[in-house]
């Protein structure tokens, strides 16, 4: 072998040699600066896919801040209309757990309310309102000398005085059952005036009617409620006004009313 020969067989190693040194250091060096990059890339996407839920959670919290707002808005004109409308028990300005002579003398006299409330008045109005709305429709109010309105007891004394936690007492703890007897439009008669009174009263939905005008037997169940107003009574929840009296939902356990009845023919504060 000639020594030319040689020499080229040796430039060619050599160049081969070369060429895959230069590919393994383009290689070392493209693992080295396109690796740290491209998992920085990774880390960015992760962090752009992450602030994208974040943002679509705020808007999601924006908009159930919103409806929130407007259920409050809603809820508070409900509660001046209830407050305003029905019998109520005004707690006034009175804060609990306060010990200042001003608040333990509004404490002393709301508590006094309460008594005379719960002890004398209540009963005789709710029964008042009941014989008021059968006298004004024409129904008769049958067995209404054994309707028992057993109104709760008041509290003890004045340091056991509290808000009912959704705004509404249940003096006569659970529903009343009532029988009417009377045609169509006297029994739905009725019905609109108890919702026109100055108690605020439900009727269950297991309403049932026998018979056949102008004798119709109508038997159903009336939760009546007294409202508590005041500047730190918070309504927790209140249905809408419903449109009618009959077949309206029973009231839920927690105490709030589930409607009021058709809207008022008139305004006014009940005293208690």
């Amino acid at each position: 072998m000639t020594k030319e020969k040689k020499f080229k067989i040796w430039l060619g190693v050599i160049w081969g040699l070369g060429t895959l040194l230069l590919i393994g250091i383009g290689a070392a060096w493209a693992m080295l600066l396109m690796k740290p990059e491209n998992e920085n890339l990774a880390k960015i996407n992760d962090e752009l896919a992450a602030l994208k839920t974040t943002a679509q959670g705020l808007a999601a919290a924006r908009q159930a801040l919103a409806e929130a707002e407007a259920r409050e808005v809603n809820v508070n004109k409900q509660l001046a209309f209830f407050r305003n409308r029905y019998r109520s028990l005004d707690y006034r300005n009175w804060k609990p757990g306060d010990a200042t002579p001003t608040n333990l003398a509004y404490q002393e006299a709301i508590w006094r309310e309460q008594m005379r409330e719960f002890s004398y008045d209540y009963g005789p109005r709710l029964m008042g309102e009941l014989l008021g709305a059968a006298q004004s429709s024409g129904v008769t109010l049958t067995g209404w000398n054994d309707l028992k309105i057993a109104v709760q007891d008041p509290p003890k004394g004045p340091e056991d005085l509290s808000i009912p936690p959704n705004g509404f007492y249940r003096p006569t703890g659970g529903a009343l059952p009532v029988e009417i007897v009377g045609n169509l439009d006297q029994i739905q008669a009725f019905f609109k005036k108890i919702h026109q009174g100055q108690i605020l009263m439900t009727v269950g939905s297991s309403l049932k009617l026998s018979g056949s005008s102008p004798r119709i037997t109508a038997t159903f169940s009336v939760q009546p409620y007294l409202v508590a107003k005041g500047d730190n009574v918070v309504l927790s929840a209140v249905a809408a006004p419903a449109a009618g009296a009959a077949g309206a939902a029973a009231a839920p356990a927690s105490g709030a009313p589930a409607g009021s009845g058709s809207p008022p023919t008139s305004t006014g504060t009940p005293g208690p």
